[in-house]
């Protein structure tokens, strides 16, 4: 990890008045905040945390992918969720001090504004908006961490990988940075499988595989996918219709 010349104070009153983490402090208090924070850079790869360290930042990101999975004793690895530009992540450590509680990977090359837990929390003493704020956050970062382990119990493989590919998509297609290895982590399924269903829909020209990661060609036929949970489809052929 290498520190970057820090972005200009309004780049970064940007930034952090974008997200609602931020969104219900005073102009004063956002602007301090800004003030002290601090952007970093890691290569493709290159860990921002691993489960255990210490927690005594958040961070935001600027540019780039950043993983968060939960590692196993066996090597495995349950990829919990992807944050993209503008996602705040750590906020769990930074606000009860524990150590982190998965690890924080770049999928890509990724650079991230840090604030500190002792420039943070004197924000959220005496200030009761700012602190239900953060709880209605948390809450449905709880939220939309259930909806994945029910999806991953309860919909067929191709549901769950049109979902995922929904989640990771900028807009309503282009290009996905993500290998079917971490991909098929993300929703529970060998890489193989995963690759299995990819080339078929490949060849249905919903989407086309490249060098670490894929091109999604047709978006709303992927969310009807997404929403048509139903027998397995993993083995589908060409001859399979294509939706729309």
């Amino acid at each position: 990890m290498s520190e970057l010349k820090k972005p200009s104070l309004e780049n970064r009153l940007t930034l952090l008045g974008n997200h609602p983490f931020f969104a219900a402090l005073e102009p004063a208090d956002l602007e301090r905040l800004a003030s002290y924070a601090r952007t970093v850079h890691l290569a493709r790869g290159e860990a921002l945390f691993r489960k255990g360290d210490p927690g005594q930042s958040l961070f935001v990101v600027v540019d780039g992918l950043i993983k968060i999975g939960a590692p196993a004793a066996d090597g495995r690895e349950l990829v919990l969720n992807v944050m993209r530009k503008g996602d705040v992540l750590g906020e769990i450590a930074l606000i009860d001090g524990s150590p982190r509680s998965a690890d924080a990977v770049a999928m890509a090359d990724t650079d991230l504004l840090v604030v500190e837990r002792r420039d943070f929390l004197p924000l959220v003493e005496g200030r009761p908006g700012v602190a239900m704020r953060i709880i209605s956050l948390l809450c449905q970062r709880l939220r939309n961490t259930s909806e994945q382990v029910e999806d991953v119990a309860f919909l067929d493989v191709s549901s769950r990988l049109a979902k995922a590919l929904l989640r990771l998509s900028p807009g309503r297609g282009g290009y996905i940075a993500i290998t079917q290895r971490e991909l098929g982590q993300l929703i529970g399924l060998s890489r193989e499988s995963t690759n299995k269903q990819l080339q078929v829909w490949q060849r249905q020209n919903l989407l086309r595989l490249v060098k670490g990661g894929l091109h999604l060609l047709d978006h709303g036929a992927m969310e009807q996918l997404a929403n048509a949970p139903g027998r397995d489809r993993l083995h589908s052929t060409d001859s399979t219709s294509r939706a729309h």
